[in-house]
């Protein structure tokens, strides 16, 4: 039976969200830290309002096993946060027990959300935390006490506001809290800061009472604020814990002084663009407003549900507007206002096409962060010394391709650690330097993502792949015929594997095969380049946007294809017969200000029989791809298109259509099928 709640189910997606968010950047502190060697004060501040809020939000669904484990993670660090030289001898232990408890509570997160949840058991792990906690604390206690540490042995409360001493019972305070305008459910976080504080001080009361219980609540306190009645010993720790939990604007402390109340407002400080920056899985809406105009900016969070029957339909009205503008029924007609009724319509098409696509936009440093940690892992599980760096995290992608790239960045960086790269002692010996290096860069290039993961490794082995593909029944046809390139491309097949014993990590035959996969599911191709002795680099080309695109759309006969218009370079007629030579395969190529290009012909590659065959008669499209050029020969240009791209069916993928230079297909105005043209697989290809 599901632990949580029925009536907090309605909270369980902003949880979900908010703790994977908060692990997230748990994560990125603590690879940051064990790289310099050190935790700042800083880090150590957050990692603490981390697992604090991890366990307040933990505790109000309900979830044990997650507030408990984050209890033990926040004991550990307020001791380090007391005396941050407690840390420097049990260092390396403490990363490996906090990456640890991140992992159990990102398992833990994906299973919350199915309905059969059964909540795993934690206590290996809250064991192992606390007696490092009491290790640290035998450290602690070796030391000649201070004299704060005798005033506390006398057993005389020492208040945190003035260091004065007061009774046990505490004294009695009021707080008046501000959530963040537009986190909406304040009801909801208004209990969960209660549960928070209950640790800190006695409770008296609340303004609403048990706010949890209604939702209109919530309107009182965006309008009035949440004012909470307690009394404690140590203000200073109840307003330390306001202050860390997410989602609070500012404070007031409202002191009645008899004749009047006097208020002490703080505004609670939050680096806004660092938060930002680390959300790299919310999709976050820009809204235009008042405040924007002060140089302020305000984000609601949106269901990415949405944002795919967003895009749905904007790919509808897409074409529908097609369909309208070249109706055949208004063929031969002059209609002046319907012309200019159709432009406008357009233009303001494409404006609602650019900002849907702007906000479907997200950064791949989130992604990035991710290798960084498995990177990390395994290189310490296979005791090589390996240097990640990173470049283009800010480069911004369609969420769905940003989902999607994790999975086959995972293999391909595992396979640069397992087979690539070397350990210490043969690295040494090859005369390389003792680490390795891999790295992963994210390019925007001509409206395509271009992400390359690259190592010094030993690089790919032509003879032992070949023969390896052979044993297996891969090869398709004679060894003699595969290119260097093709050998390299024959471990991305299924069931490859050069490895003779299965590890962890490799040997199942299951891996690059994914990535290939994965990458043409949204269009995109996979490269890989490689020297012995030198290292490996694999190139992953994806489209920019997966919906729409502007296209040119030519006939080669009675097919309609359509090419991307980032695609093409110039179109023109061939004139002069003597600019068309052959090379000594007999392939036609032809002279254009000096430089020679291959040609074409779309009619014989896809056999299409009724097409001009006559240079002279039909137009030349010169398209490239990453600064490769070829020049295309169709009938003619029909004109330019914005059209949405349909990917082929997936049974189709055992064809490999898509090699054929074929990156999916669109419907027309009229109700007729294009398909649309891959540049890159195009050149690459003939």
């Amino acid at each position: 039976m599901c632990p949580i709640d029925p009536s907090m189910m309605p909270m369980l997606d902003t949880y979900v969200y908010e703790t994977t968010t908060l692990l997230e950047q748990l994560d990125e502190i603590m690879l940051e830290a064990e790289k310099s060697g050190k935790l700042t004060d800083d880090n150590i501040n957050e990692i603490f309002r981390i697992m604090h809020t991890i366990k307040g939000s933990s505790a109000m669904m309900g979830i044990e096993n997650m507030s408990s484990l984050a209890h033990s993670v926040e004991d550990l660090f307020f001791l380090i946060r007391e005396d941050p030289s407690r840390m420097e001898p049990e260092s390396g232990d403490i990363f490996d027990l906090v990456f640890r408890a991140s992992d159990f509570m990102k398992t833990e997160i994906d299973l919350v959300t199915k309905s059969d949840y059964i909540p795993t058991n934690a206590d290996e792990l809250i064991h192992l935390l606390s007696q490092k906690v009491d290790i640290i604390n035998g450290i602690a206690a070796s030391d000649a006490p201070s004299s704060a540490d005798e005033n506390l042995s006398a057993g005389e409360p020492v208040s945190a506001e003035n260091g004065a001493p007061t009774d046990e019972t505490g004294v009695i305070h009021t707080v008046r809290v501000f959530f963040d305008e537009g986190c909406q459910m304040e009801n909801i976080r208004a209990f969960m800061l209660l549960t928070q504080l209950k640790e800190y001080c006695d409770i008296l009361s609340s303004e609403p009472e048990h706010p949890e219980t209604d939702s209109n609540y919530s309107a009182v306190i965006v309008k009035n604020g949440f004012v909470v009645h307690f009394r404690t010993t140590n203000l200073q720790s109840v307003l330390s814990v306001i202050e860390n939990s997410i989602n609070i604007r500012s404070y007031e402390i409202l002191e009645d002084t008899g004749a009047d109340i006097r208020k002490t407002t703080k505004t609670v400080e939050k680096n806004t663009a660092s938060e930002e920056s680390k959300n790299q899985d919310a999709v976050v809406a820009n809204v235009q407003s008042q405040t924007a105009k002060q140089g302020k900016q305000s984000f609601i969070s949106v269901n990415q549900t949405k944002l795919d029957q967003l895009m749905d339909v904007m790919g509808e009205i897409v074409i529908t507007e097609s369909m309208i503008a070249n109706s055949p029924d208004l063929k031969g007609l002059t209609l002046d206002n319907f012309s200019k009724s159709t432009r406008q319509l357009r233009k303001l098409t494409d404006e609602l096409q650019d900002i849907v696509m702007s906000i479907r936009m997200v950064p791949l440093s989130g992604v990035f962060h991710k290798m960084n940690r498995i990177l990390r892992d395994m290189s310490k599980k296979l005791n090589k010394l390996i240097n990640f760096e990173t470049f283009g995290g800010d480069t911004e992608v369609d969420k769905s391709i940003n989902d999607m790239i994790g999975d086959p960045l995972m293999h391909i960086i595992r396979n640069c650690v397992d087979h690539a790269i070397e350990s210490p002692e043969e690295r040494i010996s090859m005369g390389k330097p003792e680490r390795g290096k891999v790295t992963l860069t994210a390019q925007n290039i001509g409206g395509e993502i271009v992400i390359t993961v690259s190592d010094d490794g030993r690089g790919l082995d032509s003879e032992k792949i070949l023969a390896t593909a052979k044993s297996r029944g891969l090869l398709t046809k004679p060894e003699s015929e595969y290119t260097l390139k093709e050998i390299h491309n024959l471990i991305m097949l299924p069931g490859f594997s050069t490895n003779d014993e299965v590890t962890e990590y490799s040997g199942r035959g299951v891996g690059l095969d994914v990535v290939c996969r994965n990458v043409e599911q949204v269009g995109g191709t996979v490269l890989v380049e490689s020297e012995k002795g030198v290292g490996t680099t694999f190139i992953i080309k994806i489209p920019l946007t997966l919906a729409i695109v502007d296209g040119m759309e030519v006939s080669v006969g009675s097919t309609i294809f359509t090419i991307p218009i980032t695609s093409i370079k110039q179109s023109f007629k061939i004139t002069d017969e003597t600019q068309v030579i052959h090379d000594t395969n007999g392939s036609e190529m032809i002279m254009l200000r000096g430089e020679c290009y291959p040609i074409l012909r779309l009619h014989r590659i896809f056999n299409i029989e009724d097409a001009v065959e006559d240079l002279n008669e039909g137009i030349a499209v010169l398209i490239y791809s990453s600064s490769r050029y070829v020049v295309v020969f169709v009938d003619a240009l029909i004109g330019e298109q914005q059209v949405v791209v349909k990917p082929f069916p997936y049974y189709l993928n055992r064809f490999h259509i898509k090699s054929y230079g074929l990156a999916g297909c669109t419907i027309l105005g009229d109700g007729s099928i294009s398909l649309i043209l891959d540049s890159a697989n195009l050149i690459n290809r003939y």
